[in-house]
Order: structure tokens, then sequence, then C-alpha cells
């Protein structure tokens, strides 16, 4: 009986944020202008989505008594599967959200001091990421089952439009080689941008030829062959 009088404001708050048509986002320009769009215009599929470890990664934030614990180095063993900036207040975590993928792939390397390396081992919230991605819904319905948090397991994945990989697994995707078979080596493409700037870029053209090869030749060419289907 006491919560009674409390049960027309429940419903009220109820009508305010769950009637109507909620399924857009919109913003206000400087002229009081509005512009909106869909929450959902490609009609993707809710439920797989939320299987993305990014949804977990955040739960685990509001609630931190279920995060899981990991053999690792720290003694409590809980490493959240989101990446932190500690001590930098909120200015760098506003800054990713404007991230594109050329400058997302160039910090994530960054944050771990360096510039185009494997980096999946090197932390223990990335391979807590990564091995819940791999075994995610959505991810298995595109790529299929079997993958390690590893960038030797995820080496097939380095020619798919998972750009991620090729941002974490920079050296074994090939990113650094210019005469890989990996043809995605841009920093559009996930490769962190140092990949082609580096000694280890330029070393692997300063060998080849200029010359352009026939079509002919070009079909029997393992490396083309790889790229084309990319």
């Amino acid at each position: 009986w006491e919560l009674l009088p409390f049960a027309g404001r429940v419903a009220k708050s109820k009508e305010i944020l769950c009637d109507g048509n909620n399924e857009f986002v919109y913003a206000v320009d400087p002229s009081y202008m509005v512009f909106y769009s869909q929450t959902n215009p490609w009609g993707f599929n809710l439920e797989a989505l939320r299987s993305y470890p990014a949804f977990e990664a955040i739960r685990e934030l509001i609630y931190p008594n279920t995060m899981p614990t990991v053999d690792w180095n720290r003694a409590d063993g809980k490493y959240p599967m989101a990446l932190s900036y500690l001590g930098l207040g909120v200015d760098p975590v506003l800054h990713v959200a404007s991230h594109d993928q050329k400058l997302a792939s160039t910090e994530l390397q960054a944050m771990f001091g360096t510039d185009c390396s494997d980096i999946i081992q090197n932390s223990a919230q990335i391979y807590r990421y990564v091995s819940a991605l791999v075994t995610s819904a959505v991810f298995t319905e595109l790529y299929g089952s079997g993958y390690e948090a590893n960038c030797f397991s995820l080496l097939p994945l380095c020619k798919t439009k998972l750009s991620l990989v090729r941002s974490l697994c920079p050296a074994t995707c090939g990113c650094s080689n210019g005469t890989s078979a990996l043809a995605l080596t841009g920093s559009c493409e996930g490769c962190p941008q140092a990949c082609s700037k580096g000694d280890v870029y330029k070393a692997s053209l300063s060998g080849l030829e200029c010359v352009e090869k026939s079509g002919s030749e070009l079909q029997h060419d393992a490396t083309w062959q790889a790229w084309s289907s990319q």
C-alpha cells in the first residue's frame, strides 16, 4: 500500500521513456534544425549484435563483480575487457568516439608502446576481448568457429573485412611487408599507419624491379591472385 501512490508516477515515466516511436537518434544544429536517423536502418539482427563483446565489456564496468578471474599478472586476476585511460580524465575517452579507422588502429598500438606489432598477447584486456569475440554469435555466423585469441589462429581473417584483426596483428597479417599476400595494407583498412612507413616495409620493396607484368604473368602470380580476391 505504501507504494500505491507512486504507481501513477511510474506509469507516467514509462510513457515518457517508452511510448511512441523511439527507434531513432537526433541532433540539433546551431540554427535549431533537427536531423535524425533510424537507429537500425540496415535491419541488423540486434540479438546477434548483443553477443558482440563490446556489450559485455560495458556490462562489466557497470557490474564489476560479474568480471571473471583471469590467470595473468594482476594479483586479483580481474581484467576488464575495456581499455582504460587511467588518470587522464574524460577527454581521451571522448576523443575515441571521433576516431576513424586510421586513427583507431594507430592509437591502439600506441597504448602498448609500439606502432606496428602484434599486441593480443600484450594485454589481458585485449586477450579477453578477442576470446569473447571469436566465440560470439555474430562472429561465428560470419566467419565460422574454431578461432583462438592469438594472431596465428586469426591469420586467415587478415584478408577479410574484419579490420580489427589487422589492427591487433599487423606483423602476422603482413602490414609491414609490401610484397605480402595482403592487399588491405592501408591504414583505412586497419593496418597501423607506421607499418607502411617503416624500414621493414621499405626494405621489402627495395629489391623489386620496376617491371610491369603481362596479364598472363599476373594470372599465374600467387600474390596478385591473393590481392584480386580481397
